[in-house]
């Protein structure tokens, strides 16, 4: 009988990984509290529970049997992950301490710190009073950032004393446990780097370039590899991101890692102990790299043979479409004049004709994407900004 592996999420997050490990002839038991998630039509087996109940998703650990978990892109269900390994005794995977800290940003800055991993000045806040205190030691600008959350939710500038207010409680609104991260505001360029370590040996993968909306919210509306960045930059980002694995104790599997590249040296955004979303290790990442880090979470988990190996073949790019104002989507025309752009790959959308949208404040509300391929990650940024001038969503 073919092995049994557990994904923590079934939403379009984890469809990759999902449809990898039935290419690869392994049963899937999906797990997601959404019982209309589209990754259960793929599954052998849907149980809907939430991925963060610890101890409901331990139970079905022990009712199926399965010879791995894992998730794709999502932060939360890792510690579910850590959780249950612990409690069966399953050694070279994340402690619980670990995941703790994967997930929960005041932690991780913590960690960083002693560790001397390159961080910004923070503050952690747990109490309204202590909030004004602490953002009153911060020149302006400052990031405000709910501790405990993903997307870009909960995060706002503050560029003046009038904006404090309304960023705490944004934060707060955010943040299941009513923590509030401030922070400096790092200036720079922002990269994504994929790593992945096997038997304790760290490898990089990928240096990712990446554009946002800015401020306030700083949404990533795009990715590219490789990265266009100098190589001195990229050695120092390396060793950073690295650095950074270390300390949040990854010995086996994939991490993410949000880089700034400021004027005093690169410093750590954020970390996950997971493969980078967004399309970059389901999509970019084997474009650009002929690396498949989805299937090598995948055997790493299940205790299968797999090599850690990269060449270059090219570059990659996604961009997100986006709404500039609020209202519902009365159609979507041009799909297929940006299909014949040369070198676009996939273009898909996350929501349809009747659905509202907004001005994008979190990843939630991009309407789709593009992802294209091309001799460089330039090549494929073209294909995919000639495709959105293609596409025309009118709103009402």
């Amino acid at each position: 009988m073919s092995k049994k592996i557990m994904i923590l999420g079934a939403s379009i997050l984890q469809l990759p990984a999902i449809i990898k490990a039935k290419e690869l002839g392994y049963y899937v038991i999906s797990v997601d509290f959404d019982a209309d998630a589209i990754g259960f039509k793929y599954s052998d087996v849907k149980c809907i529970i939430s991925t963060v109940d610890e101890n409901k998703v331990l139970e079905l650990v022990k009712k199926y049997k399965p010879d791995g978990i894992m998730t794709l892109s999502s932060d939360q269900p890792v510690k579910t992950i850590a959780y249950i390994n612990n409690k069966l005794g399953i050694k070279n995977c994340l402690s619980y301490d670990d995941a703790l800290c994967a997930t929960n940003k005041d932690l991780m800055r913590q960690r960083f710190l002693e560790k001397k991993v390159p961080v910004p000045k923070f503050e952690i806040a747990r109490s309204k009073d202590s909030y004004y205190k602490k953002v009153s030691e911060f020149e302006f600008p400052v990031i405000i950032k709910a501790a405990d959350n993903s997307g870009s939710r909960g995060i706002s500038l503050v560029n003046s004393k009038e904006d404090i207010k309304f960023a705490y409680e944004h934060s707060l609104l955010n943040s299941p446990k009513r923590i509030v991260l401030i922070e400096e505001y790092m200036k720079g360029p922002e990269v994504s780097v994929e790593l992945f370590a096997k038997d304790g040996k760290t490898t990089l993968i990928a240096i990712t370039d990446k554009i946002t909306t800015g401020a306030p919210n700083f949404v990533e509306l795009g990715h590219s590899i490789p990265s266009n960045l100098s190589n001195k930059e990229k050695i120092e980002i390396e060793k950073v991101a690295i650095s950074a694995s270390k300390a949040i104790g990854i010995k086996n599997g994939p991490a993410h890692v949000e880089i700034i590249m400021t004027q005093n040296g690169a410093k750590i955004v954020e970390i996950g102990a997971r493969l980078g979303g967004d399309s970059i290790t389901s999509y970019l990442v084997p474009m650009a790299k002929k690396f498949d880090m989805v299937e090598a979470t995948i055997k790493n988990v299940l205790n299968e043979q797999y090599e850690i190996k990269t060449s270059d073949i090219g570059g990659s790019a996604i961009r997100f479409i986006t709404s500039l104002s609020f209202g519902v989507i009365k159609s979507i025309q041009g799909v297929d004049l940006a299909s014949e752009i040369d070198g676009v790959k996939l273009i898909n959308f996350n929501k349809k004709i009747g659905d509202t949208v907004q001005v994008v404040k979190s990843s939630s509300d991009r309407i789709g994407y593009i992802i294209a391929k091309g001799n460089t990650s330039t090549e494929a940024i073209d294909a995919c900004n000639k495709a959105l001038s293609k596409i025309v969503i009118e709103i009402i």
